[in-house]
């Protein structure tokens, strides 16, 4: 006798094409990372304060982040926010980092 096929996962991609969750359970459900990576944000921010780096370009872009995430009502803050964090496009490139001239630093806010 053959056994029956599980039913899938609620969360899983076959079942969130044709039913979105509510957004009461997504919030529940991302509320523990979110927490968490808050309180990681707020930790390393007091961290930078104290240290006298108030007025650094990072700290700076860390504000300007922090305003974009706190607007109500937008569902565009992750591309936003990747947006703010991107440098712009150059050309050359290539050769800037060939010669060790690039580096991972944030652009200026």
């Amino acid at each position: 006798m053959r056994r029956p096929r599980p039913e899938p996962h609620p969360d899983s991609q076959s079942q969130l094409a044709s039913r979105p969750l509510p957004a009461e359970q997504v919030a529940q459900r991302e509320w523990p990372a979110l927490r968490a990576g808050l309180l990681d944000a707020a930790a390393a921010l007091d961290r930078i304060d104290r240290a006298g780096g108030g007025d650094s370009a990072e700290r700076r872009l860390a504000q300007r982040l922090l305003e974009v995430l706190a607007e109500p009502g937008r569902a565009d803050r992750a591309e936003r926010v990747l947006t703010l964090l991107s440098r712009e496009y150059d050309p050359s490139w290539r050769e800037r980092f060939a010669d060790g001239q690039g580096s991972a630093d944030p652009p200026p806010a």
